[in-house]
């Protein structure tokens, strides 16, 4: 009895754990409908972690304006007055990601159109 009691509860246990893993997953729907590649999904995830770190980016360029504009009047131009040529490097910097990301939705958008072509030509 002991013995099949221990098998049981380890039984169990190794259940609950499998339960466990499959539910943390991200359920996150990638595609409907069709056959999803490995190569397709590592895309996807890609894009999204790119995504990401562009969101994270212009995060922090809000956060540093709304710093700024916090600061008192006295501060804030001192401020300025030293972040001068930085500004303008970051402006530069901020006028080339947006043309990157402009370019990035480009070429997602052909990469997309391509794959819809292609399943609907092996579906026909």
């Amino acid at each position: 009895m002991g013995a099949e009691a221990i098998q049981q509860l380890a039984e169990t246990t190794a259940a609950v754990a499998t339960r466990k893993k499959r539910q943390s997953a991200p359920g996150r729907r990638l595609q409907k409908g069709g056959v999803l590649y490995s190569q397709e999904a590592r895309s996807m995830r890609q894009e999204r972690e790119i995504e990401e770190e562009q969101k994270k980016e212009d995060r922090e360029d809000r956060q540093m304006s709304a710093y700024i504009r916090r600061l008192p009047e006295e501060q804030r131009t001192a401020f300025l007055h030293e972040m001068e040529g930085d500004n303008l490097e970051r402006a530069t910097r901020l006028q080339a990601r947006l043309t990157q990301r402009r370019q990035q939705a480009a070429q997602r958008r052909a990469e997309r159109r391509a794959r819809n072509r292609e399943a609907a030509q092996r579906e026909a």
